[in-house]
């Protein structure tokens, strides 16, 4: 028995392994070419590049930029507390204190999450009534 999951193992170890060395070097065949004038990079970046820094940076950008990335990384803590919130739920085994400590986390982390979508929502609109340049970055498409 111990023989045949050896054996098993063994297999599994080293088709993976030749399934990873045959897959690497297909992508790198025209490699060499990548980088030359006219080549494949020049032909996907196009006119412009991948358009960083091709115009000069204003306020309202950076101040959408800012307010998105604050309030999606506060939507990630209160996403993670509700999962949390759930954890506890699953592992209180009955017992009605944590059961009800679960529950004011999951309660606390729904109203968070809603707060930061409003918020999102209202600063989203103020910017876009102060201009729409601010959200050229940030507004999703």
């Amino acid at each position: 028995m111990r023989v045949k999951y050896l054996i098993k193992k063994a297999v599994i170890a080293l088709t993976s392994i030749a399934a990873f060395f045959y897959a690497i070097p297909g992508y790198a065949l025209n490699l060499k070419d990548a980088f030359k004038t006219g080549g494949p990079l020049d032909q996907a970046a196009g006119n412009t590049g991948a358009g960083y820094k091709t115009s000069g940076v204003d306020v309202e950008t950076l101040v959408g930029l800012g307010i998105a990335t604050i309030l999606s990384f506060v939507g990630v803590i209160f996403l993670i507390l509700a999962i949390y919130g759930g954890y506890i739920w699953m592992i209180a085994r009955g017992n009605e204190q944590e059961v009800e400590r679960a529950k004011e986390i999951i309660k606390n982390s729904i109203i968070g999450l809603v707060v930061v979508i409003a918020a999102y929502a209202i600063s989203w609109f103020i910017i876009n009534a102060l201009g729409g340049a601010a959200l050229q970055n940030v507004a999703p498409k």
